[in-house]
């Protein structure tokens, strides 16, 4: 069995990141999703041939001029064998090109539109260019991102971007299962900003809390919280509970501590966070990652290392849950990319195909979906509608 969706077919026409990384997930649950791109192939390919492949997996590559009336008649064809239509392009953009809701829906009324951008199709930022660094400046993010004597600055990974994939995903599973009751299509608007703003939940709640905006690896409600020096790196521990606290101590050897009126609660504990993370610190700046890894499995506290990233490769966690997965690819030989995160009793995420190269199933596509004959497949090569 391909996987939950594995009749619903998806024409991803999207680039870079959020879009295309919402197009993976539904391949990932079975759906067969189509990435149309242009001849020249979309900007996401001129990233890195590994990064694209990664986040364009399980997916089929067709390339259309849909320029072209003759390539938009072609996309045309597949809406009306498709379930579902995927762009993250420019609202402006695809309407010019006769790509909008109103204009798919005319094809095939029971299409399912999601229409990925910045700042969603209306409001004052409506046609504002976003990129993540913009997002999270915007959004309250990047301020509350890193210490509180240094500048803002940007979390690493793409977070909006990867939750917004997320968010579009979730909201087509939803409009399918709309769709299976009723037999209505739907137009799904989903905005990058507003996946930043629903990121900043906790943040928000801190802010009217009065809890201060900027601290660094620390939680304001809970001590132990942060990132310490060790021999070789650094670690990071936590203690919520009393029961984690205590179980400290006896690892650091100070249960002396047990009896200081500071260190009783957790509220207590906040309050003196300075003065706990010195005596953490210097625990842990005498041992080693290896020690804390050993610890993380066999303590009642949560400790883990800092890793660099080469080291998830070999961890055993990550290997026992196939997290990550190599994928044979005709240019890259090999891919190395996340696993499926959703681990489905009966059907679970699967990550098969890294993404190809420009247009490579676009022959296999309009015989198998479209029934295209040789020549005319040939002809339309040799006219530069498809690659």
């Amino acid at each position: 069995m391909r996987g939950p969706l594995n009749d619903i077919i998806v024409l991803d026409n999207t680039h870079v990141l959020a879009g295309p990384f919402a197009g993976r997930l539904l391949g990932e649950l079975g759906a067969q999703v189509i990435k149309v791109e242009p001849p020249y192939g979309e900007m996401g390919r001129r990233l890195g041939y590994h990064w694209f492949a990664s986040v364009n997996a399980n997916k089929k590559f067709i390339a259309i001029n849909l320029k072209d009336d003759e390539g938009k008649k072609i996309l045309y064809e597949l809406v009306k064998k498709s379930d579902v239509f995927l762009t993250n392009y420019k609202y402006s953009t695809v309407i010019k090109l006769g790509l909008s809701y109103e204009d798919l829906k005319k094809v095939n009324p029971k299409i399912i539109y999601l229409q990925l951008t910045g700042f969603g199709t209306e409001g004052p930022y409506k046609d504002v260019p976003a990129h993540d660094i913009i997002l999270q400046s915007l959004s309250g993010m990047a301020y509350t991102n890193g210490f509180p004597d240094d500048p803002p600055i940007r979390c690493g990974p793409p977070v909006i971007d990867v939750v917004a994939g997320l968010c579009s995903a979730l909201s087509i599973v939803a409009a399918l299962y709309h769709r299976e009751k009723s037999g209505e299509g739907q137009f799904i608007d989903i905005a990058l900003y507003d996946a930043a703003i629903m990121l900043m939940i906790e943040h928000l709640a801190y802010y009217f809390m009065g809890y201060p905006e900027r601290l660094g690896n620390a939680n304001p409600m809970q001590t132990v919280y942060n990132i310490f020096k060790a021999k070789d790196g650094y670690v990071a521990v936590v203690t919520g509970e009393d029961a984690q606290w205590n179980a400290l101590l006896k690892i650091m050897g100070r249960e002396d501590l047990k009896a200081d009126p500071r260190f009783k609660t957790l509220p207590e504990r906040s309050k003196h966070r300075t003065i706990i993370d010195e005596i953490v610190e210097s625990w842990t700046k005498n041992i080693f990652l290896k020690d804390a890894e050993k610890l993380m499995t066999s303590v009642d506290f949560p400790i883990a290392p800092v890793r660099h990233l080469e080291s998830i490769l070999n961890d055993p966690q990550v290997k026992e849950r196939q997290m990550i997965v190599k994928l044979p690819h005709p240019v890259l030989n090999e891919v190395v990319t996340p696993g499926s995160c959703m681990k489905l009793s009966k059907t679970p995420g699967k990550v098969e195909s890294p993404g190809y190269p420009i247009g490579y199933h676009t022959e296999e596509i309009l015989k198998s979906l479209l029934g295209y004959e040789d020549d005319r497949i040939k002809a339309l090569k040799e006219k530069g509608i498809i690659v």
